[in-house]
């Protein structure tokens, strides 16, 4: 989980997970997309995202295609909603402690 959190921690990488969350692009797309990048700099920035297992690529012909993986941030997105109840919990706590 911590592979995912410090993966979708950079802006671009975060860019790349939206515009493959909506439909699979190729490498040249996203590096439009996430402009001004270089090429290279795209791919470090996919192979990230890849390692992390939130993004894959298929290699057809010339061109390579990017997806993202489905329920691939499910854990980090429940481990964030855990968190958040539990702050929730604490802060409603003081509130209510600090009332009497």
């Amino acid at each position: 989980m911590a592979d995912v959190f410090a993966a979708l921690g950079h802006p671009t990488r975060m860019r790349v997970m939206t515009e493959c969350g909506r439909a699979v692009r190729s490498t040249s797309q996203l590096q439009r997309s996430c402009a001004p990048i270089s090429l290279p700099g795209m791919r470090k920035h996919l192979q990230v995202l890849e390692d992390a297992g939130l993004l894959r690529r298929t290699k057809v012909g010339r061109t390579v295609w990017c997806s993202a993986v489905p329920g691939s941030t499910d854990a980090a997105a429940d481990y964030l909603l855990r968190l958040q109840s539990f702050w929730t919990d604490q802060l409603d706590s003081l509130a209510n402690s600090l009332e009497k």
